[in-house]
């Protein structure tokens, strides 16, 4: 069975997230995820986001992909660096790894990174930032390149 080309990029954002050491991908299984954490220290909640259509021809169609990370840290006793310094590592760290292949190993035409948006709630706190990939396919068959 094939796989959409979207799936395979959502993949794609996956891996590369989880390729920094020491940072967990989730990719949630439903909206609410929480009970999905397990350690929220250095985990990174990837949600797909609603896409853009932008121009299509007679043959192609290409996308701008919204995904939005939300990079934790756990707000502990323990740690000996202040909270801001351990996210902005964090988001450093996970916008390196994907910015080092902009087309996701030639899924992509490219990304670019939006925000970062940094929040505190009573349980968590961290950083949401957005990324945008853009991407083509055949007009008729989101499953083949185009």
């Amino acid at each position: 069975m094939s796989v959409s080309i979207i799936e395979q990029i959502a993949e794609a954002v996956r891996e590369a997230v989880n390729s920094v050491e020491g940072v967990t991908a989730l990719r949630p299984r439903r909206a609410w995820f929480l009970d999905e954490i397990t350690a929220i220290d250095q985990t990174v909640v990837i949600e797909q986001d609603t896409p853009e259509r932008l121009e299509s021809t007679l043959h192609t169609v290409d996308w701008d992909q919204p995904f939005n990370l939300l990079l934790l840290a756990s707000d502990s006793d323990a740690a000996t660096a202040p909270i801001d310094t351990r996210l902005n590592e964090l988001r450093s760290r996970i916008e390196r790894a994907l910015l080092t292949d902009e087309t996701l190993g030639g899924l992509a035409i490219g990304l670019r990174m939006e925000g970062p948006t940094y929040y505190s709630t009573q349980d968590l706190t961290g950083v949401l930032l957005r990324v945008v990939v853009h991407y083509r396919t055949a007009y008729a068959d989101p499953y083949q390149f185009a």
